[in-house]
């Protein structure tokens, strides 16, 4: 369904939005003129239940998601939204949760599928305006970066613990180093677009390195 703006809502009205967005993080910790902001840029959107949200084939996201109401559920990596899921599988998004968190800041697909389990009622605010806004609203920027964070931790612990128990599996500790059979190095050329590099990544379980760049208040590799 196509979505709506808010200001002309029938049954999801600004103040309303604004009072049940104060009960969830990053929204409690905003100041209040940040938080109309957010509101006053973003629009509704309507799903029905068992309607497809965002899925991997979507491309990369134009929009943050809030559930409003519903539930949302999500079958892959749940490593984009604001749940604290970490695994893979099926989870579920409830009111409050925003994602896909992590596609939008590494500017990548999502690596789930996310389904209206029943009637959704989601507020989505578009990318730029989600960059313009943790350009002025510090508490917003750390929620967003530290997700990513978070989900980066989780993901180059993962890749480590699976590389470490591989290795051991087919090493003995006393083998020499020169002797250790070693993974030929991956690479890209200069003009590969970003999205390829990072699903190549992805799809090899290549953990990234990160850096927040102070000059474009960026992430990047």
């Amino acid at each position: 369904m196509a979505p709506s703006d808010l200001s002309r809502d029938a049954d999801v009205g600004l103040a309303d939005v604004n009072a049940q967005l104060r009960h969830f993080a990053p929204f409690a910790q905003m100041q209040a003129e940040h938080l109309e902001q957010f509101i006053r840029n973003a629009s509704t959107s309507q799903h029905a239940a068992g309607a497809r949200i965002l899925t991997p084939a979507s491309g990369q996201p134009s929009h943050l998601l809030v559930v409003l109401s519903g539930h949302v559920t999500g079958q892959g990596e749940a490593n984009d939204s604001s749940d604290g899921s970490d695994g893979k599988g099926t989870f579920e998004l409830e009111t409050g949760d925003l994602f896909p968190i992590a596609a939008i800041m590494a500017e990548r697909p999502v690596h789930a599928t996310y389904s209206a389990h029943d009637p959704v009622t989601c507020l989505q605010l578009p990318v730029q305006q989600v960059h313009a806004l943790a350009g002025i609203s510090k508490p917003f920027a750390e929620f967003m970066q530290g997700r990513l964070r978070t989900q980066l931790a989780l993901s180059r612990q993962a890749t480590q613990a699976s590389y470490a128990s591989q290795s051991l599996a087919e090493q003995s500790l006393e083998t020499p180093l020169g002797q250790l059979s070693l993974s030929a190095p991956v690479s890209v050329l200069p003009a590969t677009p970003v999205a390829q590099a990072l699903q190549s990544m992805h799809d090899r379980a290549i953990a990234p390195c990160w850096c927040w760049t102070r000059r474009v208040q960026r992430w990047a590799y």
